[in-house]
């Protein structure tokens, strides 16, 4: 009987519950019968809430369910297409057709807006749309308005306070470290991003970690696959001024290219540009291409260099890139010719510890450098999770010279006296690097072999040289020959035991460096005197090491890392002295370990640390005997007949914010280090001539920084703020006329600025700098005075039309100690672009300011430095596009 009744209340409730849901159906047509689409909407009347949908199909159909109360509902009919109709029906299931009219239903205007920053990851992607303002035509000029990202005048890109360690093109390196080529000359317009990749290991199948960032550009389709080229020609006056730019570029998946050329005698010149930037790829070692001998001419200015140089400069980039399955093929060829007029005037006290009259030396002097530099890379690399294989080919050459004409006067010379100086510095390096890496499960395999080779045979000429003896010597002739031959062949063996990764590195390294010298001289008849045996050097010196490099890596989860490498060597070095016919080894044990290690205490915030000891033995420069004549009044010669050995420490503290969402970014932290020499090498003065001496007396260096940066964005009137603290203290030795002078430095300096866009028409950017520095040593007779300094840079842009944009930009520059204290510096620019078409008119130095002048405080000297400026000229240039 129970089962009957729950049976019967069962069908009753399904009865009721079937009897409460109206079903509606039917068709929705045009008038001539055409099905459309359109979506159906049922609700109670009375009230807005929709209480069920449905679309039609492809024949016009739908069917719709209402479950609720009520007695009437509204069915309503949408479409882009459809006039919206309404129509009320009874609340139960039914057919209802309609007959909708057509009508094209326009949508409100709906703006969005790209986030400035967005972070995935390790990866921060910055829409380069949302900072790109008018007056921004390359990349480099558009990552400047980036919060975290900061671009140096010259071209060197750094992330959060460190230098970048790549720099992709759709994550290709085509460029090599000399990124310049792309940030200056590729239009912001092309670019959609620029993503910064934080802690990036451009070795994939690598287990050490980095703390750097690589910079990565994302293209518009637009600009791929395509050739992008554009040309420049400009002229003006005063002088006769002329510039010239040729640009070639394409961009496809597996295939990159960038071909320029540039000419100018406007004050550009082409270093910056083609220069390899420190701190790349790892930071590679660079080779040494300077000179032991050098001519006079005034300290660098603070300024840009195009107002102080008349240059003609010509220079040319070639880069190719081109991917194969997983190989890349890359050649970059940089060349550049140049010459360079300066002129200036110098004036220099050196103090002496004895309490006699100060050297005051003054120097007016024109110089003119010719340089001719060439630069060929090739490289094949394969870089993938298990497998690294990396050959690079790098030939350098360059044959460069120098000569100045030097008008010096001394308070411990009578008279002026005309001092012509030449010198002649060619130069040739070839290296070839090979590095393998194989990764097998949790065992890595790397071979190395590294080989160099590099020639500088250089030559320095000073007359007339009454100075030094005034009763013969007309002419000096320093000849300066240095050869170096290096190689190095290391093999490794690493596994990875969970969060530990181990790695042993066996090494072989040998340096062969010769230093062949002369100083010769001619006499007033013509005659020439050879350089005797005081005055010349014939020496090899070499150093063969062998050791091992331990490596151990603890990671955990991206919040722990921990690196600690501890390289052992054992070092030969063998000093052969051909002259005086003598051979002298020495061997030592070098240990250098060094600590690394972050924790992030969120994805945003961490902390690092880093400490490193550092010991060497021997350097060919503090090996030689006979004399150098390093420039017309210095001489350098080693007078200890002992090893040179060094030490060094250092350990530093610092804490990273980066907040990509609320475009914050600090950097703060502290450095100590501690530099310890077994040797002390200063000056001794007699006359003008200041001859090197050496004693063998242990000295020690001791420094500390303190440093904070801060860089924040903000969405409204696209403004970005940074602002910088540097603190740093040092104490060391001086060794002048054979006394030890305790020396010490201290220094603060500060600097802001601010890029902000109010409106569309108005553009601000302004960038303030401050100092205060102080040198002094315990035993002087006089306190050099406190130097302080302060610049200001602004400039302005307005944008009358889109077409229209006009800039002014004002340099001030404050010196306490300086014969002019205050000096100010404005620019004009008016440029106009009609199509592809854009014109631009340059003034420069409008005050039409003469000279720059600053004063510097060093050791027990100071320096006066002046240079003449570059006239008020005007430069008109047209940029047009080719391709």
């Amino acid at each position: 009987m129970k089962q009957i009744f729950f049976i019967t209340l069962f069908l009753a409730f399904g009865f009721i519950t079937a009897q409460a849901q109206t079903v509606i159906t039917g068709t929705v047509k045009n008038k001539q019968g055409v099905p459309m689409t359109a979506t159906i909407t049922v609700q109670r009347m009375g009230t807005k809430a929709i209480s069920g949908f449905a679309s039609t199909d492809k024949d016009g159909n739908y069917k719709i369910t209402y479950k609720g109360s009520g007695d009437s509902l509204l069915v309503t009919v949408r479409g882009l297409t459809v006039e919206t109709t309404v129509r009320r029906v009874p609340n139960r299931s039914a057919t209802i057709d309609f007959k909708a009219a057509e009508k094209v239903n326009k949508l409100k205007e709906v703006h969005v807006t790209a986030s400035p920053v967005r972070r995935r990851g390790d990866t921060l992607t910055y829409a380069v749309s949302v900072f790109t303002g008018q007056g921004d035509r390359t990349i480099e000029d558009v990552m400047k308005k980036m919060p975290g990202i900061k671009v140096s005048s010259s071209g060197t890109i750094s992330y959060n306070g460190k230098n970048i360690n790549k720099f992709y093109i759709e994550d290709l390196d085509m460029l090599e470290g000399r990124y310049a080529i792309a940030s200056r000359n590729i239009e912001a317009k092309d670019v959609a991003s620029v993503q910064v990749y934080e802690n990036h290991q451009p070795i994939k199948a690598e287990t050490m970690f980095s703390d750097q960032a690589a910079i990565n550009l994302k293209l518009k389709d637009s600009a791929k696959g395509i050739w992008n080229a554009k040309a420049l020609a400009g002229i003006g006056y005063k002088p006769t001024l002329w510039n010239a730019e040729l640009t070639a570029m394409h961009f496809a998946r597996n295939r990159q290219h960038i071909s320029l050329y540039k000419g100018n005698n406007t004050g550009y010149t082409a270093d910056e540009e083609l220069r390899q930037q420190r701190g790349y790829d790892g930071g590679v070692t660079f080779p040494y291409t300077g000179s032991m001998l050098s001519v006079s001419q005034p300290g660098m200015p603070n300024v840009d260099k195009k107002r102080y140089t008349d240059n003609r400069t010509n220079s040319v980039s070639v880069n190719q890139l081109v991917k194969v399955a997983k190989t890349e093929l890359t050649a970059n060829i940089n060349f550049y010719n140049e010459r360079l007029d300066k002129e200036g005037y110098s004036s220099s006290t050196q103090y002496l510890p004895d309490g006699s009259t100060p050297l005051i030396v003054e120097e007016t002097m024109p110089n003119v450098s010719k340089e001719n530099n060439l630069d060929v890379s090739l490289r094949m690399m394969k870089n993938e999770n298990t497998y690294y294989f990396r050959n690079k080919l790098d030939i350098k050459s360059s044959w460069n010279h120098t000569y100045t004409d030097v008008l010096s006067e001394s308070n411990r010379l009578a008279g002026e006296n005309a001092i012509h100086q030449y010198l002649d510095r060619p130069y040739f390096y070839i290296a070839n690097k090979l590095n393998m890496l194989k990764r097998t499960g949790k065992h890595a395999f790397r071979v190395q072999f590294k080989a160099d080779y590099n020639d500088r045979p250089h030559e320095l000429r000073i007359s007339p040289a009454y100075y030094i003896n005034a009763d013969s010597l007309e002419t000096l002739s320093q000849e300066v020959a240095q050869k170096e031959a290096n190689a190095t062949l290391s093999t490794s063996y690493g596994i990875r035991l969970g969060n530990f990764s181990l790695n042993y590195t066996p090494q072989v390294h040998i340096n062969l460096r010769k230093l062949a010298s002369g100083l010769s001289g001619t006499g007033r008849d013509s005659q020439w005197f050879p350089a005797a045996d005081s005055l010349r050097n014939d020496l090899w010196y070499n150093t063969y090491q062998a050791g091992v490099d331990q490596e151990y890596i603890y990671l955990k989860n991206k919040t722990v890392r921990i690196r600690l490498l501890i390289p052992t060597y054992f070092s030969l070095i063998t000093d052969n002295d051909r002259l005086a016919g003598n051979t002298v080894k020495h061997k030592r044990w070098i240990v250098s370990p060094s600590l690394t290690a972050d924790y992030s205490f969120s994805p945003s915030f961490k902390a690092l640390l880093d400490g490193k000891y550092r010991r060497s033995y021997g350097n060919l420069n503090d090996a030689y005997n006979g004399y150098i004549l390093q420039s017309y009044r210095n001489l350098l010669r080693n007078t200890a007949d002992k090893l040179l050995e060094s030490s060094s420490g250092s350990g530093g503290l610092s804490l990273e914010y980066r907040d990509a969402i609320r475009m914050f970014f600090i950097n703060a932290g502290g450095v100590y280090q501690h530099h310890r020499n077994n040797l002390l090498y200063g000056y001794d003065y007699n006359g003008i001539m200041g001859t090197k001496t050496t004693i063998d007396r242990p000295t020690d260096a001791d420094s500390y920084t303190l440093y904070a940066s801060a860089s924040k964005a903000f969405t409204f009137w696209h403004t970005k703020i940074e602002a910088s603290a540097n603190m740093s203290q040092g104490k060391s030795e001086l060794l002048l006329q054979d006394e030890v002078q305790p020396y010490h430095t201290k220094t603060y300096s500060a600097d802001a600025s601010i890029n902000t866009t109010p409106c569309r028409f108005f553009n601000l950017a302004y960038q303030f700098s401050w100092m205060k520095s102080r040198q002094w040593t315990t035993h002087g007779n006089e306190e050099p005075p406190l130097m302080r300094s302060h610049s200001h840079e602004g400039q302005v842009w307005l944008f009358p039309t889109e077409m229209l944009s006009i800039n002014f930009r004002v340099d001030y520059q404050y010196y306490n100690n300086a014969g002019n204290s205050n000096m100010a510096f404005a620019d004009a620019t008016l440029r106009y672009r009609h199509q592809q078409t854009e014109w631009e008119l340059e003034c420069s130095n409008l005050f039409n300011a003469k000279q720059y002048v600053s004063t510097i405080h060093s050791g027990m000297g100071t320096y006066i430095n002046r240079y003449e400026l570059r006239p008020l000229s005007f430069l008109l240039k047209v940029r047009f596009k080719l391709k």
